[in-house]
């Protein structure tokens, strides 16, 4: 092929003697660069190990949280023991003290602790942006189709959501079928009324229909008919689940949440009797005016 052909897969590099393939301008990668590229402005640090100043690109600070005159001393401070750990840093909360080694991360560049000498990354295939994804294999126990799905490492036991959420129906199907007693829903419509319009606990009105309520979870032991029932809005109902009353009031004042009713003492509620699960069973009031 003669010099300087317009092939860009066999032409070579304009300068004599270089031989190498043609990339632009008429010049390979190494010397384009030379040439044309605008160097990246530079800096002085000092190195994070043993302290020495030397001169590196700019961008290397924004990149890296700690930066190193050498491989030498990068390996030497991601292998050797640090003698204290930072103030914020959580393995304070648990009283750990510095026979921890404190690294920083090879793939994320955070710092971790370890009991492990030679580990050196924070979590397994760590590299900062992708960590390893997890694969498990089993057998769907609604529909008992194999599947391959994604982990965390937590159990999967369905193949799908819609499995799951089939299996989570037919349990409330059950719960429902076993506990004592019966509804209407258009008894709640009435209790929904008795409340004024608004739900039980949070005193809004109802984004829609009311649900009903089990005062006490039909899991715990709660009966399915209108003295173990109040007419709440979606959101309650979904927050509340299957705690008691009292737990739920727990629950909020832990998670900063504005407080609700949870007494239930008003007149509306008279056919309620409050009691926990360990009392006697949820029994219908006296029906006083």
């Amino acid at each position: 092929m003669p010099h300087g052909s317009s092939d860009s897969k066999t032409a070579l590099c304009t300068i004599d003697g270089c031989g190498k393939p043609r990339r632009a301008r008429g010049l390979c990668i190494g010397h384009y660069n030379a040439e044309h590229r605008t160097p990246n402005p530079t800096a002085q640090f000092a190195c994070a190990h043993c302290g020495s100043a030397f001169i590196t690109e700019r961008a290397r600070a924004n990149r890296y949280k700690n930066l190193y005159c050498s491989d030498q001393c990068k390996g030497a401070a991601l292998t050797s023991p640090r003698t204290e750990l930072p103030a914020d840093h959580w393995a304070r909360w648990y009283g750990r003290s510095s026979t921890l080694f404190v690294r920083e991360c090879i793939g994320c560049h955070d710092l971790f602790a370890t009991a492990v000498e030679t580990k050196q990354r924070c979590a397994r295939g760590c590299d900062g942006k992708n960590p390893l994804t997890r694969f498990t294999c089993g057998t769907c126990v609604d529909c008992g189709i194999a599947f391959t799905a994604e982990t965390n490492g937590s159990p999967i036991r369905y193949c799908s959501d819609r499995c799951a959420r089939r299996v989570a129906r037919r349990r409330r199907r059950a719960l429902e079928h076993n506990a004592p007693g019966d509804f209407r829903y258009s008894q709640i419509m009435r209790q929904y009324q008795r409340q004024g319009n608004v739900c039980a606990y949070c005193k809004q009105p109802a984004d829609g229909l009311p649900d009903p309520e089990h005062v006490l979870a039909l899991s715990r032991g709660g009966r399915n008919d209108m003295s173990n029932l109040v007419a709440s809005c979606r959101a309650c109902n979904a927050d509340k689940i299957d705690l008691t009353l009292s737990e739920w009031k727990i629950s909020r004042e832990r998670r900063g949440l504005p407080p609700v009713d949870t007494e239930l003492h008003a007149p509306e509620y008279r056919h309620l009797a409050h009691n926990e699960p360990t009392s006697p069973a949820y029994s219908l009031a006296a029906q006083a005016a």
